[in-house]
């Protein structure tokens, strides 16, 4: 090692402790950690909805064979559950080793190798921390271990941020796109204060979009002039548990089918 335990912790926890997920950040983790713990290469891959895996960022210190894309079925699912457990493996080719485990050696064309996973809250791996060496080395002393152990978890939770933002940003695309191609205009504003919190496409384009909804009451967009809530609004009638049938209103000299729903706590705000 090129820096001692403690220097190389408290360098990557200034590195990482930004609110943003940056690209440069993690390439320059990378970067020191391989020049740390004297690796050939640094990688980092994530998954994709159709779970695959796909290099996202690299530090090479030499030419290796890189794997671009690859199944997370490649990984033995006995040996992923494994791997979502444990902070980090080390493996080292020409050992004991098991044949999911000479797999991965061979998957990453290594020598030795450190893998560590980014798992969500059900361990479910959703991204890859890869150190490769392409020569042969024995397994560091405990010491060296614990070191990075250490930074490798706070590197992966850095890393995490970012999955979780990207699983996110997926399920939010995917309902929408849901939404948006049902056939259906539809909207759903705060139970309490009436403003709108959502539509989709086709109910807001015919008003100008989305920026014409978002905040305002809905008797304000789809009733202008109105200066309080409709007199057919189902609101008190949900709020005391009575029923208020799904009716159909005039909106904009177009019928719509209103269904009448009341939050289950009362007190969240939103239906």
């Amino acid at each position: 090692m090129v820096q001692s335990g403690d220097t190389l912790v408290l360098s990557l926890a200034e590195l990482l402790g930004g609110k943003q997920v940056d690209t440069g950040v993690i390439d320059r983790a990378l970067a020191e950690l391989c020049s740390a713990f004297d690796f050939d290469g640094g990688l980092i891959y994530e998954l994709d909805q159709y779970n695959h895996l796909h290099l996202k960022e690299r530090c090479l210190r030499k030419e290796l064979p890189l794997r671009g894309s690859f199944p997370i079925d490649a990984v033995d699912a006995a040996y992923r559950s494994y791997l979502a457990q444990e902070t980090f493996v080390w493996l080292e080719g020409g050992q004991k080793n098991s044949a999911a485990e000479n797999a991965l050696l061979e998957l990453f064309a290594a020598q030795s190798l450190v893998v560590a996973s980014v798992v969500d809250e059900t361990l479910q791996i959703y991204g890859l921390l890869v150190f490769v060496q392409q020569s042969a080395r024995p397994v560091p002393p405990a010491g060296t271990q614990q070191l990075l152990k250490t930074v490798l978890s706070m590197f992966g939770r850095y890393i995490g941020v970012r999955v979780y933002q990207n699983k996110l940003t997926f399920a939010k695309n995917s309902l929408e796109s849901i939404l948006d191609n049902t056939g259906i205009d539809i909207y759903v504003n705060d139970f309490h204060t009436h403003d709108i919190l959502y539509a989709n496409r086709s109910m807001a384009a015919p008003y100008g979009g989305i920026s014409q909804f978002l905040g305002r009451k809905c008797w304000e967009v789809l009733f202008p002039g109105q200066n309080g809530p409709c007199a057919f609004c189902p609101q008190q009638m949900l709020m005391y548990g009575k029923e208020a049938s799904n009716r159909k209103q005039e909106i904009d000299r177009q019928h719509y089918t209103i269904p009448n729903q009341r939050p289950k706590d009362k007190h969240c705000g939103k239906i």
